[in-house]
C-alpha cells in the first residue's frame, strides 16, 4: 500500500491519541474500513 493510496493518507492525517484509544478496543476490522472508505469517498466528492 502506497502513501497516496486513500485510506493511507486518512490514517496519516488522523490524530495519533485518536488511533491510540481506537488500538485499547476491540474493533470489528471489516467495518471500520467501510467506514473508512465511505468517509474517505465523501471527501473526494
Amino acid at each position: 500500500m502506497g502513501t497516496n493510496h486513500p485510506v493511507a493518507a486518512l490514517l496519516a492525517e488522523a490524530d495519533p491519541l485518536m488511533l491510540s484509544l481506537l488500538a485499547g478496543f476491540d474493533i470489528d476490522t471489516d467495518e471500520l474500513q467501510q467506514a473508512l472508505l465511505e468517509d474517505v469517498r465523501g471527501h473526494v466528492r
